[in-house]
């Protein structure tokens, strides 16, 4: 290691080594001694350094300007000019800069947001903290990946018109959704207006699927007939757990509206389905004027406590044998 004489003197001749081996443990040396002595360093002095590491990390590899990135991440006091130009570098660069840099403030965060490309924005949609002035460009920029992010983060405040763009786009995509609905900011009208968009279109992909019924469709998920449930759409959700059990709709019907729950909860846990989506079941059942034959508490603790392999055999399915 160079001792503290041989750095100061890199850092008065950094204008030299544009024509010099930059080699990074020059970088490294001239970091040391900045991160050791930063909170002290005037204006001037900041600004010295930034210059110095700038010049000699821009002519080293991605590698060597992501460590200082990482290093430089957290400090308050850091030279502004390397911190912008490492935050639009490329993104494995970028990210620790944009995810939590305090020297980025509000209008370096609009500006950046507003230019930089997907991965970038997944790096600022993971701050700790966003305005509602950045969570507005990050909507109408950001692709699925980075607005699931974004809404994953509890730290984000979204305008009515944000959460409205979001509920547009979760009503699109059930991961988005899963994610808006685990918000509490979210009003529930829109959340109830994404939850019916997910129903209809699952409910679409589910007559593509009835067209070619096969018994026991992989294609059709339990999320989709919770969604069904939720949405209040009886038709669907009967025609969903056909699909899901191999049981022709008849069947499913009668299970789902005859006074007693004991063969739907066979059937439910006898295919492994979770609580929520059973308790969906209920829920609709109740709402559509169902026998009113057990409370939904009464009905709620016997799921639990029905084991499957005794579903299974008490509807003689082969694999419980």
């Amino acid at each position: 290691m160079r001792n503290l004489q041989n750095i100061l003197l890199d850092l008065g001749k950094f204008s030299e080594l544009d024509n010099a081996d930059k080699k990074p443990e020059v970088l490294d040396a001239i970091a040391d001694l900045f991160f050791a002595t930063h909170e002290s360093h005037g204006a001037a002095e900041l600004e010295f350094f930034g210059v110095a590491l700038e010049r000699i990390a821009f002519n080293l590899s991605a590698e060597e300007r992501a460590k200082l990135a990482s290093r430089m991440a957290d400090i308050h006091k850091a030279p502004k000019s390397l911190v912008r130009k490492l935050a639009e570098d490329e993104v494995s660069v970028a990210r620790p800069i944009l995810e939590q840099s305090p020297c980025l403030n509000e209008d370096d965060l609009i500006e950046l947001a507003s230019s930089l490309d997907q991965g970038h924005l997944r790096a600022i949609a993971h701050r700790e903290t966003l305005s509602c002035e950045i969570t507005e460009i990050i909507v109408v920029r950001g692709d699925d990946d980075v607005l699931e992010c974004v809404i994953r983060n509890k730290g984000a405040r979204f305008s009515r018109d944000s959460l409205a763009k979001l509920v547009d786009s979760a009503g699109r995509n059930r991961t988005l959704f899963s994610a808006l609905e685990q918000r509490n900011d979210v009003p529930d009208v829109l959340v109830d207006q994404a939850r019916d968009s997910i129903a209809e279109l699952n409910a679409s992909e589910l007559r593509e699927i009835a067209k070619n019924r096969r018994p026991r469709s992989k294609k059709v998920k339990e999320h989709m007939l919770a969604d069904f449930a939720r949405a209040n759409m009886l038709a669907e959700a009967i025609r969903c757990l056909s699909l899901i059990t191999g049981h022709p709709e008849i069947f499913v019907k009668q299970c789902f509206l005859q006074t007693s729950l004991t063969v739907l909860a066979q059937l439910c846990k006898a295919n492994g389905f979770d609580t929520a989506t059973y308790a969906a079941l209920l829920r609709l059942r109740f709402i559509v004027g169902g026998p009113q034959g057990q409370t939904v508490a009464d009905a709620m603790r016997k799921y639990r406590t029905l084991g499957r392999r005794e579903a299974q055999r008490a509807l003689g399915y082969e694999e419980a044998e």
